[in-house]
C-alpha cells in the first residue's frame, strides 16, 4: 500500500500534512465528516486542537495512542476501544507498536480545522 500525505487525494480541502498509509473519507457534510486511516507503528500527527470539532476516535484493528496536553495524558486504544477528545484540546495520535491501527476518525459538530501547535 503506497502512502499518502493527509492534505491529497481523497482529501484536498484541508491543511493536514502528516503521513498515513491509507486515508478514506466515508462521509461528510458541512458540520462532520468520518474518515477510516491506516497507519504504521510511529506514524503520528502533529501536536493540534480543533476550533469547533470533538474528535472521536474508533480502532478497528491494532493500536492507536492518543497523546493529550494540559493536562497531559496517553489514551492507548485496541481494536473495539474508543475516545472522544473535545474541541480545544490539544492533542495528537501516534500508531502503536508492533503493527500500527486502522481505525475511524468522525469529526463534529462543527466544520471541521486543524490548528497545529508547537510544543
Amino acid at each position: 500500500m503506497s502512502s499518502q500525505t493527509a492534505g491529497q487525494a481523497a482529501d484536498a480541502n484541508t491543511s493536514t500534512k502528516y503521513q498515513t498509509d491509507a486515508r478514506k473519507r466515508l462521509a461528510e457534510t458541512e458540520n462532520y465528516c468520518i474518515t477510516e486511516f491506516t497507519v504504521s507503528p510511529g506514524q503520528q500527527s502533529p501536536w493540534h486542537f480543533h476550533t469547533s470539532t470533538s474528535d472521536l476516535f474508533y480502532v478497528l484493528s491494532g493500536r492507536l495512542d492518543l497523546l493529550l496536553a494540559e493536562p497531559t495524558e496517553v489514551v492507548a486504544l485496541h481494536a473495539g476501544q474508543s475516545h472522544q477528545i473535545p474541541c480545544g484540546r490539544v492533542h495528537k495520535f501516534k500508531a502503536g507498536e508492533p503493527g500500527g491501527a486502522r481505525y475511524m476518525l468522525i469529526q463534529g459538530v462543527g466544520k471541521p480545522d486543524f490548528v497545529v501547535v508547537d510544543r
